[in-house]
């Protein structure tokens, strides 16, 4: 990642197993080089919101139900 403000889209990209590895890497990289992120995720299945919502640096900023999709803030 590059060590800028981010804001990253995701939209199903892979299984939870590899979701957990990229957000193991988005977490190292922001305690690299701390700055604001967001992550857009869209459609998430079960596994995936567990993940997310259980990642130590994320936090939940917006919820659409009806569009299916989250956003969510790295926090320091």
């Amino acid at each position: 990642m590059p060590p800028d403000p981010s804001v990253l889209f995701f939209f199903h990209p892979c299984k939870a197993r590899m979701l957990a590895k990229v957000m193991d890497k988005i977490g190292e990289s922001l305690r690299a080089a701390p700055r604001p992120v967001y992550i857009a995720y869209v459609a998430a299945t079960e596994a995936e919101e567990k993940l997310l919502s259980s990642t130590e640096f994320l936090k939940e900023a917006f919820r659409s139900a009806e569009f299916n999709f989250c956003v969510y803030k790295a926090c320091p």
